[in-house]
């Protein structure tokens, strides 16, 4: 026995029409439904799909099902246009989604999908979704992208890459390579999984995802912030949580100590697994501080580093701490300036938003223009210590690479020329040209444990 089925749907004005035979007996073949529709809106699928809120678009399609009712087959085909797309786990929107799903069988073979990502970004898929019954149940997608926005937890950038989606529909495997510019990282790290508030989604992806840097990859705290440039990062929640795997190095940013500004000379940061995203750091960074030069080396744990300070002429640790402790605001407010203290960190405040807001923006546009692999210019505003430190640099090949370093308004600026040549991957061999003529030869070796 089955049930004919006759019947034309007007949705809003969009008709679909709907002819055939239902078994009423399960397990019984006979299932015959031809299911027609020039112009169907895509709205209801937001709530047929589980994890999705939001989809948009509309659909002209030509779908015949067959089979019985616990195993149907299709064959047909669907043109999406204008589509959008909104998911739990994907921090933005789609829309302008373009492209045809061809159904052939327990097949669903996407053809020839494009669309926006976040009004700006461009991807485009292609590949197969499986179902078993009226469910879907195994993904097989191959997803490009191009300029695409991330704004998400600690992460605000730009990103191109090629991703492969693999497995059953909740729980599929998602690898593949990103490549990461113009973004800032925020330390510490951190993920939302799903918008507070929400029901948690019933999608759970083993992600293992690579992350290059390709320029102008920045990553910041309220102490310290290096531009990553080698090395490449994994993010990973197959421990149950997302968190960062691998090991990026720069030899550009700043780091603040002790009310000091040092410039980053060399440093590593390791991110190792079930750590929670917690690096462990290797950092060398210098200052001046009238005609001392003073070093700082941090290693460990960053929530635990070892912290060590000498400087050129030498001097004890001691005198080195008094030294940096009497600058700016803790040193006005030892010797009990209160009001100068104030003034000292509104003035610091605005030249971090100076930085932040106008100069980063100007070093990356005078590095492209200039040709220069560094450019990065840094105002202090404090009173009695006004000054503006500009350091360039550039690689004449793999080995060699030149720097340039220069104070300006201060009570004695400072210059410098130097280069480096690295013998092996972690000995490099400095040479320094400085004010008066003065040089320096300094031979650095560093040991990754």
């Amino acid at each position: 026995d089955s049930l004919s089925i006759n019947q034309r749907i007007d949705r809003n004005g969009d008709l679909v029409t709907v002819r055939g035979q239902v078994p009423l007996e399960a397990g019984v073949m006979g299932l015959i439904l031809d299911v027609k529709s020039h112009s169907l809106n895509l709205d209801f699928l937001a709530d047929m799909v589980p994890g999705v809120f939001y989809t948009a678009g509309t659909a002209e399609l030509s779908i015949m099902v067959s089979g019985s009712l616990e195993q149907p087959q299709y064959r047909g085909y669907a043109h999406i246009k204008d589509g959008g797309f909104e998911y739990l786990d994907i921090p933005g929107t789609f829309q302008d989604i373009t492209g045809t799903i061809q159904f052939r069988g327990d097949q669903m073979v996407y053809e020839d999908f494009k669309g926006v990502f976040n009004q700006t970004g461009s991807v485009a898929m292609e590949g197969y979704m499986y179902h078993t019954g009226w469910e879907f149940s195994y993904y097989d997608l191959d997803i490009t992208g191009e300029e695409l926005p991330v704004n998400h937890g600690a992460v605000s950038g730009y990103t191109d890459g090629n991703l492969k989606v693999v497995g059953p529909y909740f729980t599929p495997s998602v690898t593949g390579e990103l490549q990461v510019y113009n973004t800032v990282i925020r330390y510490p790290f951190y993920w939302p999984h799903e918008p507070p508030g929400e029901e948690p989604s019933p999608f759970e992806p083993h992600v293992a995802v690579t992350l290059k840097p390709r320029g102008n990859v920045w990553v910041k705290n309220n102490n310290f912030e290096f531009l990553v440039q080698q090395g490449s990062l994994q993010l990973d929640n197959r421990t149950g949580y997302f968190e960062l795997v691998g090991e990026v190095s720069s030899r550009q940013g700043s780091f603040h100590y002790y009310n000091t500004n040092f410039r980053l000379m060399e440093g590593r940061a390791r991110f190792l697994r079930f750590n929670e995203s917690i690096p462990h750091l290797n950092i060398r960074a210098q200052t001046r501080i009238q005609d001392t030069r003073v070093n700082l080396h941090l290693d460990g744990p960053a929530l635990d580093m070892n912290i060590r300070l000498t400087s050129s002429p030498p001097m004890p640790e001691a005198e080195i701490i008094d030294l940096l402790v009497r600058r700016g605001g803790l040193g006005r407010l030892l010797s009990g300036d209160i009001g100068g203290v104030f003034l000292d960190e509104f003035w610091r405040l605005v030249g971090e938003g100076i930085h932040t807001g106008f100069i980063m923006p100007l070093e990356t546009s005078l590095e492209e223009a200039l040709g220069l692999d560094e450019f990065s210019l840094y105002p202090s505003l404090s009173r009695g210590e006004e000054q503006l430190s500009l350091h360039m640099g550039k690689s004449l090949t793999d080995r060699i690479y030149l720097t340039y370093s220069q104070t300006f308004f201060g009570d004695r600026p400072y210059r410098q020329l130097g280069v480096e040549y690295r013998l092996l991957d972690n000995l490099i061999l400095e040479g320094f040209l400085q004010d008066e003529g003065h040089f320096q030869i300094r031979l650095d070796y560093s040991i990754p444990f």
